[in-house]
Parts: C-alpha cells; sequence; structure tokens
C-alpha cells in the first residue's frame, strides 16, 4: 500500500472511532441523526423555496437602475416581505433540536415548551439580523452593478436586467456573474469572428443570467443548511436551560463539548472537535456552524438529572 492510500486508511480509520466514541460518550442525537435530519430537511425546503421566491418586479429593477440612492429602501422591501416566513422556518428547526435534547435527557414528564419566550425571541432575532445582513450585501450588489453600467455606457434598461439576475446574491457572487459574461463575450467572439457582435453578446448575458440562477440555487442551498443547522443547536441549548430553569437538570460543573461530524472531513471542524467549555461559555470559534454548510454539534457532559 503506497503511504497516500496509508494516510487515507488512518484518516478513515479515526474518524470511524470518533464515531464511536461521540456515540458511546454522548447521549444527545447529532444534527446528522436520521430522524432529526429529515425534520431539518423538510424545514430547508422550505427555505429554499422562500430565497428562491425573492425577485424584483420589473418596476423595482428600472428603479434602483434609475436612482440607485433609493437602493436600500426597495432591498429592504423586497426582502423585508419574507422576514416572517423566515422567522417562523427558523423557529421550527429551532424546535427540532431542542425536542431532541430534551427527549434524550431521558427527563419523565418533561417536554420542551414550543412557547418558550427565549426560543421565540431568538428566531426573530436571528432572522431580523440575518434579514438585515443579507439586504446590506445586496444593495452593495445592485451599487456595483449601475456604477459599473453606468461607466460602461450601458442603457437602463440592460442595467435593470442585470439587477434582476442578482436578486438574493451577495456581492462576490454579483461580481462572479458580471465576470462571467464578460469571460463568455470574448470566447464568444473570438470562436465566431463572422458572427454579429451584438448577437454574440446577447448569447453572453443569457449564459450569464443562467449562471446567476445556478448561483441563486447554490445560495439558497447554502443558507437553508447552515441557518438552520445553527437554529437546531440553539434549540438545544435553549431545552436545556429550560430543564434547569424547571428544576429537572443540575450543569454544575457541567461542560459543553464540541462534535464534529464523523462521516466528513474539514481540518477547522476536526481540530475542533473534542473542545469542552463551560455551560454557559463559547467555543473557541463559536456555536458550530463554523462554516457554510457544517453540520458540526454539541454535545452536554456531567450534567445530572434531579
Amino acid at each position: 500500500m503506497s503511504l497516500v492510500a496509508r494516510k487515507i486508511a488512518s484518516s478513515f480509520a479515526r474518524r470511524r472511532q470518533r464515531g464511536r466514541l461521540h456515540k458511546s460518550q454522548h447521549p444527545a442525537r447529532s444534527l446528522w441523526d436520521p430522524t432529526i435530519n429529515s425534520k431539518l430537511e423538510i424545514n430547508r425546503e422550505v427555505l429554499r423555496r422562500l430565497w428562491n421566491s425573492l425577485s424584483y418586479t420589473s418596476a423595482e429593477a428600472a428603479a434602483l437602475a434609475a436612482d440607485p440612492a433609493r437602493a436600500a429602501a426597495i432591498v429592504e422591501e423586497v426582502y423585508g416581505a419574507v422576514e416572517a416566513d423566515l422567522v417562523a422556518v427558523t423557529k421550527a428547526s429551532l424546535d427540532v433540536g431542542a425536542k431532541a435534547a430534551a427527549e434524550d435527557l431521558g427527563i419523565a414528564g418533561f417536554a420542551f415548551n414550543e412557547a418558550n419566550p427565549a426560543a421565540v425571541a431568538w428566531a426573530e432575532d436571528h432572522a431580523g439580523t440575518f434579514i438585515v445582513e443579507t439586504t446590506k450585501q445586496q444593495v452593495e450588489a445592485v451599487r456595483s452593478i449601475v456604477s459599473r453600467g453606468l461607466t460602461e455606457g450601458k442603457g437602463a434598461r440592460k442595467i435593470a436586467g442585470q439587477i434582476q439576475d442578482v436578486v438574493g446574491l451577495h456581492a462576490r457572487d454579483a461580481n462572479a456573474v458580471y465576470s462571467f459574461e464578460q469571460a463568455q463575450i470574448k470566447r464568444l467572439i473570438a470562436a465566431h469572428p463572422k458572427t454579429p457582435e451584438a448577437t454574440l453578446i446577447a448569447r453572453a448575458e443569457k449564459q450569464a443570467t443562467q449562471y446567476a440562477v445556478r448561483l441563486h440555487r447554490a445560495r439558497a442551498m447554502t443558507i437553508s443548511r447552515t441557518e438552520l443547522n445553527l437554529a437546531a443547536n440553539q434549540g438545544k441549548r435553549i431545552a436545556w436551560r429550560q430543564a434547569v430553569s424547571d428544576g429537572e437538570l443540575s450543569v454544575d460543573g457541567a461542560q459543553r463539548e464540541y462534535i464534529a461530524n464523523p462521516n466528513t472531513n474539514h481540518g477547522v471542524c476536526d481540530g475542533l472537535d473534542g473542545e469542552r467549555v463551560g455551560f454557559d461559555e463559547e467555543f473557541s470559534q463559536g456555536d458550530p456552524p463554523i462554516h457554510p454548510k457544517c453540520v458540526c454539534t454539541f454535545g452536554l457532559r456531567g450534567a445530572a438529572v434531579l
């Protein structure tokens, strides 16, 4: 067996062993538990559809192209329209993690209270913050498109079309769409010197729109996994605190332990695996997820059922 093959085999062996240890040492189920994951996947699909539903009307896009100073107000209105639904799906995912954590404590008669004020407040605050941050990213993307379009002498209609393409994307992806379009124009002109340039530009613009759609769907997928995994993990903490408040659980000297998914191989996550902090303390990199699509979680060690 080659050196590379031995290293790969050793890596998989360590990950399998880590999975066995977590299974025996941590009674709390993980986000990759089939039952929990299937429930979260229902919510992820809801959020994906919600994010994919974002769009600018022709009038909104035209207004953005004509007056970029109105960008913040128009984008806030479009994104704000989905905030209530975002709060609902965030709360539903928090409940999934909380209910599982409550069940895993094995306390007779104890169940997570879905009306828990802390849970409701966290879902509302987090969804609101997420909308604010994504709105800022979108305003940046819109203003960049308008500025670049005016510099290049593009008409308002063409700028408006580009704005419609990047709804739901942050500035980095919006710039990627522009770069893709420019590269396609150069490639098509070089490959088809006898075809009218206007025809080739129109073809490149269509391809750029299709590329933007793919990026939008990918972003929806990333958001659905990352944001709702975060909600489920926070649900665990809130359920544990409820058990403490109800006098059902003692966390004196208890610790939370970071649990990386043994079925994946991510350098940062693997490095954090096994890190312990106090019950109300934070991990060195914060609570998971710590990167897009991260499915790491944490367990509770040293707590006592009363």
